[in-house]
């Protein structure tokens, strides 16, 4: 199975030398993350189509020289109350149609998308208006991502509370099953489900395996990475010392619900890591990844 790296960890190369470092520590593929602004109705520091038409451009060459594939890209994300409001959820919906073409302008297959939190992290005091706001922006992107000729892929949440959007297995494959568009999917994040996991406050508490278990065929790509349970903290696998996932549990659900996309790491280092240790911790990461992956056959 192929390994996949964030590519903006190795943002202190270029391009080219970004994705044969890349390449050199064992991944054959990266995720992307698209540019962030500040809301969708603040367009003032946004370069011109054209610069990223030919960003993107530069960026899919750069990473065939290398043969990596630039697999998945993951879309800005906004948590302002104002989701609520049509002219700002106009302008979110206008500015990730602009991230489906990026994507696709990349090669990249999949897009990951987040759901809009109307309270950010804070209780969902509205679901089911929350609920029909998601699945109406949903479907108007899953619309233009048919059209363009990537997929979707909706990522659940971490929460302190369960009725954040999409924190819980159930949230997500209701939004997603609503939605029925092959061009819909689910991206899978470890860490949120280890999180997400430890506000249940009744009912069968969902280990990560039953996550992956219950998404089924619908996951096509991952965001791998462990914490605590208490904070996201983006760690390596293996390297928490008490509440992170099991990741034989994880490695064993993935080979049971056929899961064949990449596994793509999410985790990042310690700012304390002296720079010259950073590609022999990717390399450390990428041989989990690997362990992992021949144990279970995938």
């Amino acid at each position: 199975m192929i390994l996949s790296s964030n590519y903006n960890r190795y943002e202190s190369y270029f391009h080219e030398q970004a994705f044969q470092k890349m390449k050199e520590n064992g991944y054959g593929a990266c995720d992307y993350v698209l540019y962030l602004c500040k809301s969708p109705l603040d367009r003032s520091d946004e370069p011109s189509f054209a610069e990223i038409e030919k960003n993107c451009e530069r960026l899919r060459v750069s990473a065939a020289s290398q043969k990596v594939k630039i697999f998945q890209t993951h879309a800005g994300f906004y948590f302002d109350s104002d989701c609520y409001d049509k002219e700002y959820a106009d302008a979110y919906v206008a500015h990730t149609m602009k991230q489906i073409v990026m994507t696709k302008l990349m090669g990249a297959k999949y897009m990951v998308v987040h759901p809009v939190q109307p309270y950010r992290w804070n209780d969902d005091l509205q679901p089911e208006k929350t609920e029909q706001l998601n699945v109406e922006i949903l479907k108007r992107l899953s619309e233009k991502a048919e059209r363009e000729g990537v997929v979707l892929a909706l990522e659940n949440m971490p929460a302190r509370y369960s009725t954040i959007p999409c924190a819980m297995p159930e949230r997500l494959i209701g939004y997603v099953d609503k939605v029925n568009s092959e061009y819909l999917k689910i991206c899978l994040d470890t860490g949120h489900a280890n999180i997400a996991r430890n506000c249940r406050s009744e009912g069968k508490v969902p280990t990560c395996g039953d996550y992956v278990r219950a998404f089924g065929k619908r996951i096509v790509c991952l965001h791998l990475h462990e914490n605590d349970g208490k904070t996201d903290q983006h760690n390596m696998p293996d390297t928490t010392m008490t509440g992170a996932p099991d990741w034989n549990e994880i490695f064993a659900a993935l080979k049971e619900t056929s899961y064949s996309g990449t596994l793509n790491s999410e985790a990042s280092f310690s700012a304390r890591l002296p720079e010259e240790l950073f590609n022999d911790a990717e390399k450390l990461q990428a041989k989990l990844l690997t362990y992992y992956a021949d144990k279970y056959d995938l």
